[in-house]
């Protein structure tokens, strides 16, 4: 299975951990964009949902980022931002990861991933880059661990 095939089969499993609705519902359908709008669910709420969308966005567009970052995110992670656009999303009680939602920017990623001027002094000096957090409540994020890059460009998750 190419990359592609993998990230492909990944983004096609969102919906199989949980519903895609909107968070917010129908104060948050402005912000999402009509790409990712997917009609509403059939309760009487009509709750809206969302779906990932393809989007090819440039590799240069990680230079603004990594301006901002520690050090690279592994090459899987990259192709998946370059390639998808998707709201935030649990998968299945072991990760949410943070949202992508932009059609022609990383910047709302990125802005995610540096929100927090306490977590930003605390996780940057040691090389880790927040990408999502666990499911459940809680205020520790999930990152790449990139001071401690393989060989192959891969990294720990902590």
């Amino acid at each position: 299975m190419t990359d592609a095939e993998l990230l492909a089969t990944f983004v096609g499993a969102f919906g199989k951990f949980e519903p895609l609705h909107v968070r917010g519902g129908w104060k948050e359908m402005d912000n999402v964009p009509v790409e990712m709008q997917d009609g509403f669910d059939g309760s009487p709420a009509a709750t809206p949902m969302w779906k990932p969308a393809v989007v090819s966005t440039p590799r240069s567009s990680l230079d603004n980022i990594y301006r901002r970052l520690p050090g690279k995110f592994p090459r899987l992670y990259e192709d998946l931002i370059l390639s998808y656009r998707w709201l935030e999303i649990d998968l299945d009680d072991i990760i949410t990861l943070y949202a992508n939602p932009s059609l022609v920017s990383l910047d709302p990623l990125l802005d995610k991933m540096i929100d927090d001027p306490v977590l930003t002094r605390t996780l940057f000096p040691r090389g880790w880059i927040p990408f999502g957090h666990p499911p459940q409540p809680s205020y520790d994020p999930i990152c790449f661990v990139t001071d401690k890059r393989r060989p192959d460009g891969d990294c720990p998750i902590i």
